[in-house]
């Protein structure tokens, strides 16, 4: 593992996706607590700075007990974090991640999400050895199932009302992708994919 830290620290070109720490209370707050912000979450916005430190606690002992690979989404040229991202249960490994992200919307449409969430999904395959990577979107959240697309990820199905949440009833939006489509997008050619171990 890259890093001594669980989970282990992920780097792109232009941000750093590492462990949350309580002291990124501050910054996951700013956009937790923004109606807007979490509209299509499955949590409700944080109505204090305390609501947002019981959940970095419960990522902590995730941490602790290897259940999770969420991770907090940091701009490298600022140390700013941005948004949070990975993994969010461990339970069914390596056979499948459910992955999934939010950031804050003053970093939208800057190709954020994507370039996070292909640090994931690389992630997952390489190291994890997961067998597919899934997940969904709330319909009316399109844009969602474009950073889905753009990670290669392949439209599987639609739920519709599949989930009640806030109050009423949505229509989920389902993606995956296998591990050998990934490999054969990277690598075409069976050498090249045996010689890079995918």
């Amino acid at each position: 593992m890259p890093d001594e830290k669980f989970p282990p620290a992920l780097e792109t070109e232009r941000l750093r996706l590492r462990p949350m720490e309580l002291s990124d209370a501050a910054d996951i707050f700013e956009y937790a607590s923004d109606e807007e912000n979490v509209r299509d979450m499955l949590f409700d916005a944080h109505a204090n700075i305390y609501d947002t430190i019981n959940f970095l606690s419960g990522e902590r002992i995730k941490y602790d007990n290897k259940a999770c690979y969420d991770y907090a989404i940091i701009l490298k040229d600022t140390g700013k974090l941005i948004g949070t991202g990975g993994v969010f249960e461990a339970d069914k490994l390596p056979h499948s991640a459910n992955i999934g992200y939010i950031l804050n919307k003053k970093y939208w449409g800057k190709g954020y999400a994507t370039e996070a969430m292909t640090a994931v999904v690389n992630f997952c395959f390489n190291v994890l050895r997961v067998r597919r990577v899934e997940a969904w979107h709330i319909a009316e959240n399109e844009k969602s199932g474009i950073v889905m697309k753009k990670l290669g990820m392949v439209y599987e199905g639609t739920k519709v009302d599949g989930l009640y949440l806030k109050g009423a009833y949505r229509t989920m939006v389902m993606y995956g992708l296998i591990r050998d489509a990934w490999a054969e997008s990277i690598c075409p050619d069976q050498e090249g994919r045996e010689r890079n171990g995918i």
